[in-house]
C-alpha cells in the first residue's frame, strides 16, 4: 500500500514538473551555471524526423529546461564530490612534492603549493587523435597551397598538457607528429617551471591567463615579425570580482578551488580605428566596463574572460595607422582574445575571424577573395592543442575552401 502511494505521489510530482518544463521552454535562453545556450528544437519535417535530429533536439531541449535543472546539477556534483573526497586517490607527482593530484569523477583538483586548480585528465596520444590531427594538418597544408600567402601556426598546450602536472604525459609525440606532417612554419607555447605554470594557466577555466597570453603574443611577434612586443604600461586587476570559469561550471562549482582574478594589461599603443562586427568602437575589450563598475559585471555566471577580452565569435578589424606594416589575417578562437589587440601593433591592418563565426554569420564568405581584396600579407593561426585533437577545424576549413 505504501509503495503504491509513493509511486502515485512520485508520478504526480514528475508529471507536474514535466508540464511546467514544457510551458517554460520558450523563456529560457542561457544555462548560466553551464556557460552555454539552451538546445533549440529543430523544425519538424520529414527529414528531421527520419534522421532523428528532431527527436534528439527535443530530448536535449527538454533536459535543458527541466525545472530546477541548476539545483539538480549542483546537488548531483556536490554528492559526487563528497563521495570522491571520502575515498579519494591522491597522487603526488613523482619527484615533485609541490604538486598534489586529487582524482574526481569528471575533473581533477591540482594543488601547487597552496593554489588549487581544476585540470582535466591528460589525453593519451591515441590512434583516433592521430587521425584527427592528421586531417587538421593536411587541411592546413591545403589552405596554405591555395592562398599563396605565408601562414604561421601557433599551438597552445593547455593546463593538462604538461608533465609538470601529469608525470605520464609526454608532449614529444605531438611535436614529432607536427614536425613530420606540417609544411608551414609553426611554434608551440611552452611552460618549463611550476612557477611559470602558476602564472600561465587559469585555475578554473580552459583558457590561459592574461600573463600566459602575453607570453604567447611575444612568441608570435618574434617568430612572425621579428619584432619586440609592444610595451606594457599598466597591470590592472579588479579584486572585487571572482571568476569561476568553464572547468568550475562543468561540476557546478562543487569542487572547491581558488578563483581566477580578473586582470589585464594596458599597452603603449593606440590604434587609428577598431571595427567589431561592422561597427566602429572606441576601444577593444571590456576594460572600461570594469573601470566604470557596470552592474552587469556582478552577474555570478558572467564569463569575465570573454567580458574583458571579447568573445571568440566576432569579426574584427584594427587599423593601427602604421602604413608600412603588413596586412595580417588572424584565424583562431577565444584563445586569441587577449592577443588580438597587441598583435595589431605589428600590422597595418589586423583582421580577425573565427571560422565558426564565418560559417554561421557569413555562409557565402569567400576566404580567397577576402585575402586578395584586403591584400593580406600574412596569415596567423592560433589554436589550442585540443582544437587539433578534434575534427572540427579541418571540417571548417574544408567548408571554406569549397
Amino acid at each position: 500500500m505504501k509503495n503504491k502511494l509513493f509511486i502515485k505521489v512520485f508520478s504526480i510530482v514528475m508529471l507536474g514538473m514535466s508540464c511546467f518544463t514544457i510551458f517554460s521552454v520558450p523563456t529560457k535562453k542561457v544555462l548560466g551555471i553551464e556557460n552555454r545556450g539552451t538546445t533549440q528544437v529543430q523544425d519538424l519535417n520529414l527529414d528531421t524526423w527520419m534522421d532523428t535530429s528532431f527527436q534528439d533536439s527535443l530530448e536535449k531541449s527538454f533536459a535543458d529546461h527541466f525545472i530546477y535543472r541548476e539545483e539538480w546539477l549542483t546537488a548531483y556534483y556536490t554528492m559526487n564530490t563528497k563521495l570522491s573526497e571520502s575515498m579519494n586517490f591522491i597522487n603526488p607527482v613523482l619527484g615533485n612534492e609541490r604538486v598534489k593530484i586529487e582524482i574526481f569523477e569528471k575533473i581533477n583538483r591540482i594543488t601547487i603549493d597552496q593554489t588549487r586548480f581544476l585540470v582535466p585528465q591528460a589525453s593519451p596520444f591515441a590512434y583516433y587523435i592521430k587521425m584527427n590531427m592528421l586531417a587538421n594538418v593536411e587541411t592546413i597544408n591545403k589552405l596554405s597551397s591555395k592562398i599563396n600567402v605565408p601562414i604561421f601556426l601557433y599551438i597552445i598546450p593547455q593546463s593538462k598538457d604538461t608533465s609538470l602536472i601529469y608525470s605520464e604525459f609526454n608532449i614529444a609525440p605531438y611535436k614529432q607528429f607536427i614536425k613530420a606532417n606540417l609544411k608551414i612554419p609553426y611554434d608551440f607555447f611552452e611552460v618549463y617551471t611550476l612557477n611559470g605554470y602558476l602564472k600561465t594557466y587559469s585555475r578554473t577555466d580552459h583558457h590561459w591567463t592574461y600573463q600566459g597570453a602575453y607570453q604567447g603574443y611575444k612568441d608570435i611577434a618574434m617568430n612572425v615579425f621579428n619584432e619586440e612586443p609592444v610595451a606594457i604600461t599598466k597591470n590592472l586587476c579588479f579584486p572585487k570580482f571572482e571568476f569561476y570559469g568553464s572547468f568550475s561550471r562543468s561540476v557546478a562549482g562543487a569542487i572547491k578551488v581558488d578563483f581566477d582574478p580578473v586582470c589585464t594589461y594596458t599597452y603603449d599603443y593606440q590604434p587609428k580605428s577598431i571595427n567589431i562586427n561592422d561597427e566602429f568602437v572606441e576601444s577593444y575589450g571590456g576594460l572600461k566596463d570594469y573601470q566604470n563598475d557596470l552592474d552587469l559585471l556582478y552577474d555570478k555566471y558572467l564569463n569575465h574572460y570573454s567580458q574583458m577580452f571579447k568573445g571568440a565569435n566576432i569579426k574584427l578589424e584594427i587599423d593601427s595607422g602604421f602604413m608600412d606594416k603588413p596586412n595580417v589575417l588572424l584565424l583562431g578562437n577565444s584563445f586569441t582574445s587577449p592577443i588580438r589587440y597587441p598583435l595589431s601593433y605589428h600590422a597595418s591592418h589586423l583582421y580577425y575571424y573565427s571560422l565558426e563565426y564565418i560559417l554561421q554569420a557569413e555562409p557565402n564568405f569567400d576566404l580567397l577573395a577576402f585575402i586578395k581584396e584586403k591584400e593580406i600579407d600574412q596569415v596567423i593561426m592560433v589554436y589550442q592543442l585540443d582544437a587539433l585533437r578534434q575534427k572540427t577545424l579541418s571540417q571548417q576549413i574544408e567548408t571554406l575552401l569549397k
